[in-house]
Order: C-alpha cells, then sequence, then structure tokens
C-alpha cells in the first residue's frame, strides 16, 4: 500500500492506506525562492531616512537581522522600540483607542493566511504588538468565524491603527526560502499579499475528509496547529478533519491556558491572547468530525473536542467512511475549501 508522509514539528511520519482511498496532495504554490538581492530592494524602495523604530513578529532573528544589516547599509539607523505605550486617544470607527505617539516605525512580519484577520500581515503584527487595549477592540469586529483570506473587520481596524502611527510595513512569506517580499504602506501591502495568496495558496476539493500539518515547525504549539486549522476548515458541513499538532510548544496562548485551568468559558467576551481561536474552534466543531494527532494530555484534547490519537495512521483509520481523503502538509500557508 502507498505511503503519505506528512510533517511532525521537526520530523515527519507515516500512514499507509490503500490507493482508492489516497487523495490529492494540496501544496501553496509560490514558485522559486528569491535572492536576498530581492528582500533587499523593497527595503531600499522604502526611501528611510535617519533612526527608525524595527518592529519585528513571526520571523527568524537571523532574517530581521538581515533586515536590520541592509537599512545600515543605507545609512539608517535601525532601533527596537522599547515598548509602544499608549499617550494619546484617538477615534478610530466609533472607539477611543490609547495608541503611542507617532514614530518613524517599520513593522517587519512574516504573511500567511489567518482566520482572525484574513491576512496575518504588518498591520496585523501591530496591533498585536500594541497589547491586548488595541486587540480587544479588534476583537469586537471579528465575525466569529474562520476567513483565512477574506476581508475582516479585524483587518479592516488594523490598518487604520496603521495609519494613524505613519508606519511602513514589509511582509516577507518564508517557505524554505523567501517566496515573497512587498515593502510599503501597510495595507497596501495586506492586499497585495492577501491577492498572492488567493493565486498560490487557495485549493478546492471534492472530497470529505482531510488531514492536515502545520507543516516543519521547531517547536509546535496547539496554538499554532489551530491557526493552521482555520486555513483548511472551509469544508462542507460533516466532513472530517484530522490535525497533526506537534505540542512540544505546550497550548501556545494564554486563552488556551486559561481555558484549561476552568478560568475563562468558550464564550468569553473580554479579549485575552489568543481568545479568538476559542470562538472559532467552536464555529468549526459544530460543523466538522475533528480528530487530533498530538502528545498533549487526553483531557485537553477531549475538552476542546478532538478525538484523540497516538498516530497519524490510527487517526487515518478513523476517517475510513469518508472516501478518498486528501493531505495538506503545509496547512499554516494552504487554503483549502470544498467545491
Amino acid at each position: 500500500m502507498p505511503e503519505v508522509w506528512l510533517p511532525y514539528g521537526r520530523v515527519e511520519v507515516s500512514a499507509s492506506l490503500s490507493t482508492d482511498r489516497l487523495g490529492p496532495i494540496l501544496r501553496p504554490e509560490f514558485g522559486e525562492p528569491l535572492p536576498i538581492e530581492a528582500l533587499r530592494k523593497e527595503i531600499e524602495g522604502l526611501g528611510l531616512k535617519g533612526k527608525v523604530a524595527v518592529l519585528g513578529r513571526g520571523l527568524p532573528d537571523r532574517l530581521l537581522e538581515e533586515v536590520r544589516e541592509a537599512l545600515r547599509e543605507l545609512g539608517v539607523e535601525p532601533f527596537t522600540p522599547g515598548g509602544l505605550k499608549p499617550k494619546r486617544s484617538v477615534l478610530i470607527d466609533g472607539a477611543s483607542v490609547e495608541l503611542p505617539e507617532p514614530v518613524k516605525l517599520l513593522v517587519v512580519s512574516c504573511l500567511r493566511p489567518d482566520g482572525f484577520f484574513g491576512v496575518y500581515c504588518p498591520t496585523s503584527a501591530l496591533v498585536e504588538a500594541l497589547g491586548e487595549g488595541v486587540m480587544g477592540e479588534v476583537f469586537k469586529r471579528f465575525e466569529g468565524r474562520p476567513k483565512p483570506l477574506e476581508e475582516t473587520g479585524a483587518l479592516w481596524f488594523s490598518r487604520r491603527v496603521a495609519e494613524e502611527l505613519g508606519a511602513l510595513g514589509l511582509g516577507i512569506l518564508l517557505e524554505r526560502g523567501i517566496r515573497w517580499v512587498r515593502g510599503g504602506e501597510p495595507g497596501k501591502v495586506a492586499e497585495e499579499g492577501m491577492r498572492m495568496l488567493r493565486e498560490s495558496a487557495t485549493k478546492r476539493i471534492r472530497g470529505v475528509g482531510l488531514v492536515a500539518s502545520p507543516g516543519f515547525e521547531e517547536k509546535g504549539s496547539l496554538a499554532s496547529c489551530l491557526k493552521a486549522m482555520w486555513n483548511v476548515s472551509g469544508l462542507r458541513d460533516g466532513s472530517g478533519l484530522l490535525m497533526l499538532c506537534e505540542s512540544s510548544g505546550g497550548l501556545g496562548s494564554r486563552a488556551l491556558e486559561l481555558y484549561m485551568r476552568g478560568l475563562i468559558k468558550e464564550g468569553h467576551r473580554g479579549y485575552v491572547e489568543g481568545v479568538e481561536d476559542l470562538v472559532m474552534l467552536k464555529e468549526v466543531r459544530e460543523r466538522l468530525k475533528l480528530g487530533l494527532v498530538s502528545g498533549l494530555p487526553l483531557l485537553y484534547v477531549k475538552k476542546l473536542g478532538f478525538e484523540p490519537f497516538r498516530s497519524l495512521s490510527e487517526g487515518v483509520e478513523s476517517l475510513k467512511g469518508y472516501g478518498r481523503l486528501s493531505f495538506a502538509p503545509e496547512a499554516s500557508l494552504t487554503v483549502v475549501r470544498s467545491r
């Protein structure tokens, strides 16, 4: 029988299944990796001068240092902001939002599909860095279900915050190298990034069974697994979805930790980091049969509403009644929807 191999943390795991059950392997199509000169060209095009605060999120330290070095070569003096503390109140969409004073700020972030924002990009990274006060206002604009690569109220609000601060953005798609990079006004970066991901990372399937992994992770967590799951949760009602969660990074968010301790419930209305995942999990669990291959305690897995499995083979066997299975080995960068 043929074998299917999927990432599980830093390694791969396999399962054997008959040919009649083996469906498509769904991967994004980003083309060849870009040379480092492409990154430097985008940085040069920003036209920055003098001292610039560089805020980096979701990227390896070595790549952020590459950005800082490119700025230095252009005569720019990059520095890490010591904390974006609120200094003034700004009215955005009828809400009074506490923001720092405008500074010369470059927000450097990864680019990927995101169930909460639609696309994770420099504007998303900025509002996260500003803390739970700003994120609380973002959360109020959340529609309550995963919307990867769709326009969302959360993304719109984050763009307005970036405009108020006069920030610039640099969005970088990493997948075994730099596959896409764009710098400029953060809203424009978000728009172009979403368009590119819609063309390169969206897959449609006819089947009702999907097995997915976030991709290779240095230290995977339940939170990172859930963020990948939102990308592939656009299946027709009653479908089966099996996720792989290596879980050496633990739960991965404050909301998940509080939930497991019984300190907040799924319908918690105030914002704490990661609470949007609890809201989306409730919606997805009502539509799909969920399974999880992980090393997490069984009590945690069952409380979240997943059927727990200790191996990929065991999980695949549980989907025997779902016909031909599709596989998404890089769900953190792949959006899967039913035809």
